[in-house]
């Protein structure tokens, strides 16, 4: 997942599409996932909006406001992937955790069973 989301930012960092003052990062939360985020060359703006501004730019040449407009498709993809995967990974070490816990208990229990379910 994170060399696909590299490659789309690599692709824009690529003449054309690189002289057009916008770029696609990897951002990283601090709960550890990487999300793809549109900035500003300067780094001053972030987000969708930005991509948005260079879409509605009656200078854009079509060819131009194809490719970014299957870049931002990917870019959604590619996140709502990242989240979920995410997601699916706190809830799964949680249920293990959980399940620990459970078998702490069983082995603790006044019947003296120590096997595992």
């Amino acid at each position: 997942m994170a060399q696909l989301m590299g490659t789309q930012a690599a692709i824009m960092a690529l003449p054309p599409l690189s002289l057009l003052g916008i770029r696609l990062v990897l951002q990283n939360t601090g709960a550890g996932t990487t999300f793809l985020r549109w900035r500003t060359q300067d780094f001053s703006r972030m987000g969708a909006l930005v991509w948005e501004r260079l879409m509605r730019n009656p200078r854009l040449p079509p060819d131009l406001r194809t490719a970014l407009f299957q870049l931002e498709c990917n870019r959604i993809a590619l996140n709502l992937q990242m989240s979920v995967l995410h997601s699916l990974q706190r809830q799964a070490l949680d249920c293990s955790h959980k399940m620990a816990n459970a078998e702490g208990v069983l082995r603790q229990s006044p019947s003296g069973t120590e096997t595992s379910p």
